[in-house]
């Protein structure tokens, strides 16, 4: 109870009378009581995410809805040699090296827009002023009641792991470059020994450059994948746009793949004669990766069908084989560097993994689209599509 009252004193002074009020404040007490029950739980909450934070292995650093830094972990604080007083309230990429900025804020706010996870590299200055690569996941945050309040940034110091891949890239464009000179020394002499014993009786000899003229394709061709990996690494790889009719184009690529295969039925549908302007090269690569993929993953099937239409205002091209499929949770990994898929008893096909993640990015540097329809067990289509475009002067 709660008793609120006044006393009225006598001519000597002493209290005669009280008036006053009582009230039943039970309720009152009980909500305060609890509310700092609460207020107690969410400090002690806060100081073990804290404890928690300042003694995790990655750097963590938390933004309000403007961006600004509201917390940050002390390993984080002692990377960048900054107090968290003297952190707070700063915009999330006051470290970054600036040839990175501008990506970082571009990624974070379309993550920003759409309440998404997002992940970053990118270069970080540390106490000393040097820069280090960073990876920076980040989450959003929400509120009790469900709303936006920012994100949560882990970092993880990936600079080691950079500065060898830089190496290993280095290694695979030295070595491809170095390979592919005796490589074709070596396919020189065997279209000529090929061609001088042609007519020859000896079918061993004859079935046996032919094997070695297939393998020296294939080591070519994986070759090529490594050269442009490695360029791509270097900052991409280069097109060299003209006009062409992409049934030539198909017709090349078909024959090609028919000599080394004799074994497989390669059906061509072709499309209405039509003039694209993009890389001639480089759109052989990518088609000459899916042929050379339907032969390799569909070892139990000799049917291979090729097709070419027009869309809209872009051309589609697709490759359909009748082998091992895949699998569903596989589909967006397919287009991954090194990622490559496995047959009857999980064995994995021999090659790099390369092909098709440099396929993809070719076809994104024509502004078009790569995919594949695919059912593990029933075959496999790889499309592309791109725009049917004139050439234009900037």
């Amino acid at each position: 109870m709660r008793a609120l009252g006044r006393a009225w004193f006598n001519k000597d002074n002493q209290p005669y009378r009280f008036n006053g009020t009582l009230q039943d404040i039970t309720d009152q007490y009980y909500s305060e009581k609890k509310l700092k029950e609460a207020f107690f739980k969410i400090e002690e909450s806060e100081k073990r995410f804290r404890r928690v934070a300042n003694n995790a292995p990655v750097f963590i650093k938390i933004t309000d809805l403007e961006g600004k830094v509201i917390f940050a972990n002390q390993p984080w604080l002692d990377f960048i040699g900054s107090s968290l007083d003297q952190h707070l309230g700063s915009i999330a990429f006051t470290n970054t090296h600036p040839e990175d900025v501008e990506n970082c804020r571009a990624v974070f706010e379309e993550s920003y827009y759409n309440q998404s996870d997002f992940k970053l590299e990118y270069r970080v200055k540390r106490f000393d002023g040097r820069y280090r690569w960073m990876v920076n996941k980040g989450a959003p945050r929400y509120g009790v009641n469900g709303e936006f309040e920012g994100y949560i940034h882990a970092f993880m110091n990936i600079h080691e792991i950079k500065l060898q891949e830089k190496q290993k890239d280095l290694f695979i464009g030295m070595a491809s470059h170095e390979l592919k000179t005796p490589v074709t020394s070596m396919k020189g002499y065997v279209q000529l020994l090929s061609a001088k014993y042609k007519n020859s009786d000896d079918e061993f000899l004859k079935k046996a450059l032919h094997t070695i003229d297939k393998q020296i394709l294939v080591l070519t061709s994986l070759i090529t994948d490594l050269l442009n990996l490695s360029k791509m690494k270097r900052g991409g790889l280069q097109l060299n746009k003209t006009f062409f009719d992409i049934n030539e184009l198909l017709e090349i690529n078909v024959s090609q793949i028919r000599m080394v295969n004799p074994t497989h039925i390669i059906d061509l549908s072709k499309t209405q004669k039509i003039q694209v302007y993009a890389d001639k090269e480089r759109l052989g690569q990518v088609i000459t990766n899916f042929l050379t993929n339907a032969v390799k993953y569909a070892p139990n099937s000799k049917n291979i069908e090729v097709s070419a239409s027009v869309q809209d205002d872009k051309i589609r091209v697709a490759v359909r084989d009748y082998g091992i499929g895949i699998k569903e949770e596989n589909r967006e990994r397919i287009f991954k560097r090194f990622y490559r898929e496995e047959g009857r008893d999980e064995n994995t096909f021999p090659g790099f993994g390369i092909g098709l993640y440099i396929a993809a990015d070719i076809i994104k540097k024509h502004k078009g689209t790569i995919g594949v329809e695919s059912e593990k067990g029933q075959g496999s289509t790889f499309y592309f599509t791109i725009p049917i475009q004139e050439e234009t002067t900037n």
